[in-house]
């Protein structure tokens, strides 16, 4: 118009109308935003599109992905003006990101925490890391915060057995974004009886001989040892005399927590009881640590049912020969993986950690191998030798079934001994001992085991739940379903039932959808009078909305530079009306007429009829 209106009158109202806007989604989606209203506005001529926001888009498309979407009825781009909202200045947060320590420990031995740091404004800053049961601190340390993620360790030393949930915190500052990232649970069992390892070797090699002393030596260890190479009337050493190997998986399942075959032969060893080996893992919760060795032919038990539950094949890629020169040693280089995991933690500072691998004496020899199986991880490769796959690994872990598998490519831990004895090569294989081996102590050689996919959901999310169950006879339950109980924050409680999954195996699944903030518990038991079996969990608010209010300029620059338009602040959008091309565009529009709804239409039917009658009263015709 000529002249504006005056404010408040009737025509101001018709031009202006207010825009409400309520920001209760969950997420925000600007690359979603962009896509469909560029859909919604298809077969018109745009001249621009105006976005205000602070531009933190943390789920769908990109924003700057999107801007392929935004173009109009010709073909043509049209200009995308971004304002934004908010302070570009990095927001002061501190986040526990991880927490992973053994999920069993023993009466007064040391348990470690590995804890995962990440922080923005904080650098060099000194706070105050925490270890709590309850309300009770059990462990305080300070610590200077670096950039990035950084890792660090607490520890504590359990005095009474039980299940205890740790929690690991670090105070939030008056100035800190959040304080809701602050802490994260892990729940450790303490138990005071023994693990009983058996420990399986063909030739009687350095490591088998060092490894078989420092077990005897260990209280907390009960080992039972067999030689496959030794003369019949040799006496075992051990805690459990054995005269064979065990010949049944009830042998396996009531004396044994874990296996070690340290380069043991396959050709001793029948595959019914390989087979026995392989359940005892998968089925039963059990730990097995496969180490090779020069002396026998590892390659063997690729053609053997415990292949299945090796995290790695041992078959090597056709063409590969890797270099020979035994009067070279190499030192494993350890991966991120590798440096995160509660195993290669030698010693308990992470920066003295690193300087003791890069210390310690190297390996000559090396068990080339295939790729490795989804979901495992190598824990340390070697430096230089690579197939097709990537670097020939040297440590290598995944989980099977319900046990865990630790693959150890080399035999010659035992030169870490060089002038300081079973200091770092004990504590290496007494940490995997106790990582393999936890699964059994907990409990999953039991009738019944229970689990969760993830230990931490966000509101809305489904959760499955997944239970085995034998009978009396250790085989697969046949029951058609399983009723297990969910304990709700605050008090209650929810059915959930359970449909039989696989028969072959008695695994049965089923899932609800989280609704409650809180900590939560599933449980069932096999029988009644049993003792049941408890997976907790928790549940809180998606994150991804407090976790940046930073005004991410970066993303709206790109966005404007991307559509040949211009990014504003909020105190510079009255610019942008003076911004936008103007243009003169003819339009056609068309009114379609309805024939049959015109004058001219009822004229045609009436005049006929009307003259008829008039020629007929004429005449006197009837």
């Amino acid at each position: 118009p000529d002249t504006v209106p005056a404010p408040g009158s009737e025509a101001s109202q018709l031009l202006v109308q207010p825009l409400v806007i309520v920001p209760d989604g969950p997420v925000t989606q600007i690359g979603e935003c962009i896509r469909d209203a560029a859909a919604e506005l298809r077969g018109q001529r745009i001249a621009a599109m105006v976005i205000l926001s602070d531009w933190c888009s943390n789920s769908g498309i990109t924003p700057v992905e999107a801007t392929r979407y935004a173009v109009d009825a010709t073909g043509a781009p049209f200009p995308i003006f971004a304002v934004g909202v908010g302070d570009p200045a990095v927001q002061r947060d501190i986040a526990v990101a991880g927490v992973s320590a053994n999920p069993i420990a023993f009466l007064n031995d040391p348990l470690i925490f590995n804890v995962a740091l990440e922080q923005s404004g904080y650098d060099a800053a000194t706070v105050s890391l925490e270890l709590r049961i309850g309300d009770a601190v059990v462990a305080r340390k300070d610590i200077t915060l670096e950039p990035g993620r950084q890792y660090h360790t607490i520890s504590h030393k359990p005095t009474e057995k039980g299940v205890f949930k740790y929690v690991v915190s670090i105070p939030k500052r008056d100035d800190e974004l959040s304080g809701l990232n602050n802490t994260a649970e892990h729940t450790v069992t303490v138990k005071d009886d023994k693990v009983r390892v058996l420990l399986v070797a063909a030739p009687a090699s350095w490591e088998w001989r060092y490894l078989k002393t420092a077990l005897a030596r260990d209280t907390s260890v009960d080992a039972s040892v067999w030689l496959q190479s030794a003369e019949p009337e040799w006496v075992m050493a051990g805690g459990k005399q054995i005269d064979q190997l065990p010949m049944s998986k009830k042998e396996l399942i009531d004396d044994f927590d874990a296996i070690i075959l340290l380069g043991a032969s396959a050709d001793a060893i029948s595959n019914d009881q390989l087979e026995n080996i392989r359940a005892f893992v998968g089925e039963f919760g059990g730990g097995l640590i496969f180490a090779a060795s020069p002396l026998v032919v590892t390659e063997a038990f690729e053609k053997t049912p415990l292949a299945k539950c090796l995290p790695v094949s041992l078959d090597l890629p056709p063409g590969f020969t890797p270099a020979s020169d035994i009067e070279t040693s190499f030192k494993p280089l350890i991966t991120p993986d590798g440096w995160a995991h509660p195993a290669m933690r030698l010693v308990e500072d992470p920066h003295q950690n690193r300087e003791l691998w890069d210390a310690l004496p190297g390996f000559f020899w090396l068990q080339p191998v295939g790729k490795l199986k989804p979901g495992a991880r190598a824990l340390a490769v070697h430096p230089e030798e690579k197939t097709e796959h990537g670097p020939l690994p040297v440590f290598v872990e995944h989980r099977y079934g319900a046990g865990r598998v630790f693959f150890l490519a080399t035999d010659e831990t035992w030169r870490w001994r060089f002038l300081v004895g079973d200091k770092y090569f004990y504590r290496f294989w007494r940490q995997i001992i106790s990582l393999t081996a936890s699964g059994k102590l907990l409990g999953s050689a039991k009738r019944l085991t229970l689990a969760v996919a993830r230990n931490k959901y966000t509101v809305g999310q489904k959760v499955e739940v997944e239970a085995k169950l034998l009978d009396e006879m250790l085989r697969p339950s046949g029951e058609r379903f399983l009723q297990a109980t969910l304990d709700l924050p605050g008090g209650g409680t929810q059915s959930i039932r359970l449909t039989l999954a696989d028969p072959s195996q008695g695994i049965y699944r089923g899932s609800f959808v989280a609704r409650k903030i809180g900590n939560h518990a599933v449980w069932m038991t096999a029988a009644p009078g049993e003792s049941p079996e408890t997976v907790p969990f928790s549940v809180t608010m998606s994150a991804l909305e407090s976790e940046s209010r930073r005004l991410d300029v970066e993303t709206m620059n790109a966005v404007a530079a991307k559509t040949s338009g211009a990014a504003f602040t909020i105190d510079h959008v009255d610019e942008i009306p003076d911004r936008i091309k103007a243009e003169s565009v003819n339009i056609t529009t068309e009114h379609p007429t309805e024939i049959w709804d015109s004058w001219g239409c009822l004229l045609l039917f009436v005049l006929p009829l009307t003259c008829e009658w008039w020629l007929r009263k004429r005449r006197l015709l009837t």
